[in-house]
């Protein structure tokens, strides 16, 4: 017999041996409360109210156990998903699920990792004995694969148990304001009570929290980047942007981030247009100065023509007789050159000549149009968005 709780055997072991005093014989009593006053409406209790998604809302029982709560979701109608790393247990929930003719998805698996085959697919997460059951230093690992499989608007509704203090486990007890306070990296707390139903064995040792899964801003280490030595080798979109004597520094450096962000081929600045070193520009750039391939080329019409030569076709962001939307922009336009120019006289009457086409960003207020910096941003990520023949 093993002494690891973090293993099915020891598990599987406890079944077999009839030490599963946790197990109640019987769906939770204060699950079946819940559900005989709100049904699928959850708004009482800080939830939504799953009857307006249309369809079965799917539900996730994290060490299920042999499924007696399974079984009481799914006879009410609810998509029920069950998982359990022992199979002791459910052995047992399948005769019973077939039985009663059920559907319910059982899962002989770790629930840690469930987040990369389920991801944000579940509606409600039902906790009762697992966070208990698994050693406290894996609290917080449990929250965060709640919040993985959660879809947004999802909640956890956990029933934890023993919350008084006890030494030792499992169960292990369960602090309260800490547990919250791991919570809350993911979570907002939407509703907490002592439930009065309770079996009566375990009467006021039990806490119902309800969380609601909120949005959360990436933390800086969180952020997925390539790492400046890989960049040169990765595929770039067939997309150049020429500089037509852009004067302000900074609007520079923010056109090399652009570029930067959606990865085009290569940019051109010309004219009177600054070039790095600057520190104006790096102050905007944010070092995509270095991962974007750059050229200055005094002559604009010489850079024009060199990307001709080379099959681009060349297009203007420009107000003219015959633009077309930048929403109207289609595969067959690309690779695609498109030329940008001057913050108050736009792209010079030289360059304009040698363009295949115009193309316009349709302006919706009072302005005619943004900031040659931003509306850089615009196309470029609007021809990406077309490349990945996304509509």
């Amino acid at each position: 017999m093993t002494a690891d709780i973090n293993t099915p055997d020891f598990w599987d072991d406890a079944y077999r041996d009839e030490r599963d005093g946790w197990d109640m014989g019987t769906p939770t009593p204060v699950f079946v409360d819940i559900l005989d006053r709100c049904g699928m409406d959850f708004r009482s209790i800080g939830g939504p109210d799953f009857s307006t998604l249309g369809r079965a809302p799917r539900v996730l029982i994290p060490c299920s156990g042999r499924g007696y709560d399974a079984l009481l979701f799914a006879e009410l109608g609810w998509d029920v998903t069950a998982v359990d790393f022992s199979a002791e247990p459910l052995r047992w929930l399948e005769d019973e699920r077939a039985a009663r003719d059920l559907d319910i998805r059982i899962l002989e698996a770790d629930m840690f990792p469930l987040g990369k085959d389920y991801p944000e697919h579940f509606d409600l997460i039902l906790e009762y004995t697992c966070v208990c059951a698994i050693e406290p230093v894996r609290r917080e690992e449990f929250l965060r694969f709640a919040a993985e499989t959660l879809r947004p608007g999802g909640i956890l509704l956990a029933l934890l148990f023993p919350v008084d203090g006890r030494p030792g486990g499992p169960p292990f007890s369960i602090d309260i304001d800490e547990f919250k306070r791991l919570a809350m990296d993911s979570f907002s707390l939407v509703h907490e009570s002592t439930p009065a139903t309770s079996v009566k064995p375990r009467m006021g040792k039990e806490r119902l929290l309800v969380f609601g899964k909120t949005l959360r801003k990436l933390r800086h280490e969180e952020i997925v980047r390539t790492p400046m030595e890989e960049i040169s080798s990765k595929k770039r979109h067939p997309v150049v942007i020429v500089v037509d004597n852009v004067r302000s520094l900074y609007n520079v450096g923010s056109i090399f981030r652009s570029c930067d962000g959606a990865l085009v081929e290569k940019l051109y600045l010309c004219g009177f247009s600054p070039y790095p070193p600057r520190k104006e520009i790096s102050k905007t750039a944010l070092s995509a100065t270095e991962s974007v391939p750059w050229e200055y080329v005094y002559d604009v019409c010489e850079a024009i023509g060199r990307l001709k030569a080379e099959g681009w076709r060349i297009a203007a962001l420009e107000h003219t007789t015959d633009s077309i939307s930048c929403f109207d922009l289609a595969a067959e336009h690309f690779p695609l050159a498109i030329v940008v120019g001057n913050e108050v006289a736009g792209v010079t009457d030289e360059a304009l000549a040698l363009c295949d086409f115009a193309i316009e960003i349709p302006m919706y207020g009072a302005k005619q149009s943004l900031n040659v910096a931003v509306a850089t941003g615009v196309i470029c990520f609007e021809s990406v968005r077309v490349l990945q023949g996304k509509s």
